[in-house]
C-alpha cells in the first residue's frame, strides 16, 4: 500500500514512478489513479484511497436487476439496462446479452478502467454514424472483446481511447481491419487479435502503436502482410 500513495518510501522515489499507468488486477483502482486497494480492505471502515473511493462504494445504489456486483466491479448477464450513473465502478463485464449495447450505454460509467464484452453477438465497434461505442470512456486502459461477430473494423473506433494499454479482440470472426483503425492507440502495449479470420494485414496498420510490446496474430488464415511488419514495430514481441 506504499506504492503510488503520494509518499516517497524508496530513497529515489521509485515507488511513486509510473503511477499514471497504475494497474490493479483483482483490486479496486482509486478513481484518482493513485493506488490500489485489496478486496478485503474495501468497506472496512478505513479509508485507503486518498479520495475515499473504497468506502464510498459501500453506500452506492442497489445492484441492478440481472447483475452481479462487487465493490468497484459490475457484471451484467442477459440484460444491460442502466438507469443510474455509477461513478465508482472501474471494472465492467457484459456477458451473454440478448441485445447489443449502444454508445450511450457506457455514459453511466465515466471512470471505467477495465471493460469485458463477451458473447453478446456484437457486430460493430462503431455506430452507423461512425461514432465509437467507447467514445466516452476516457480512462479505459483494458478492453477485452471476446466471442462476438464483428467481422470488420472500418473506422477509427479507438481514436478517443488514448489511455488504452491492453486491447484484446479474440474469436470475433474479424476478417478485415482497415489501415487507420488503430489510430489514437499510441499508448497501447499489448494487442491480441488472435483466433479470427484475418487474411491480410494492411500496410501501416500497426504504425500508430508506438509503445506496443506484445502483438498476438496467431490462429488467423493470414496469406498477405503488406509492407514491412517488423519495421512498423519499433520494439516488442510478435507471436
Amino acid at each position: 500500500h506504499r506504492v503510488c500513495d503520494g509518499v516517497w518510501d524508496c530513497q529515489d522515489g521509485d515507488d511513486e514512478n509510473g503511477c499514471q499507468n497504475l494497474s490493479c488486477p483483482g483490486m479496486l483502482r482509486c478513481s484518482n489513479a493513485t493506488n490500489c486497494v485489496f478486496k478485503e480492505q474495501q468497506c472496512d471502515g478505513i479509508i485507503h484511497c486518498s479520495n475515499g473511493d473504497d468506502e464510498k462504494l459501500c453506500h452506492s445504489e442497489p445492484c441492478p436487476e440481472g447483475c452481479d456486483c462487487h465493490a468497484g466491479a459490475m457484471i451484467f448477464l442477459e440484460i444491460f439496462v442502466v438507469t443510474a450513473k455509477h461513478i465508482y465502478i472501474n471494472h465492467l463485464e457484459i456477458r451473454d446479452l440478448l441485445s447489443e449495447p449502444t454508445g450511450s450505454s457506457f455514459l453511466k460509467f465515466p471512470n471505467l478502467y477495465s471493460l469485458l464484452v463477451s458473447n453478446i453477438s456484437l457486430t460493430s465497434l462503431c455506430t452507423h454514424f461512425e461514432v465509437s461505442l467507447f467514445i466516452h470512456l476516457d480512462y479505459l486502459q483494458q478492453l477485452q472483446i471476446i466471442n462476438n461477430m464483428i467481422e470488420s473494423i472500418n473506422y477509427q473506433c479507438f481514436k478517443h481511447n488514448i489511455n488504452l494499454r491492453k486491447l484484446t479482440m479474440v474469436r470475433c470472426q474479424i476478417k478485415y481491419i482497415n489501415s487507420d483503425s488503430l489510430q489514437g492507440l499510441g499508448n497501447l502495449t499489448h494487442l491480441n487479435i488472435s483466433h479470427n479470420l484475418i487474411t491480410t494485414i494492411k500496410q501501416n496498420l500497426f504504425a500508430p502503436l508506438l509503445k506496443l510490446q506484445i502483438l498476438d496474430i496467431t490462429q488467423n488464415p493470414l496469406y498477405l502482410i503488406e509492407g514491412k511488419l517488423f519495421n512498423e514495430l519499433s520494439m516488442g514481441i510478435i507471436i
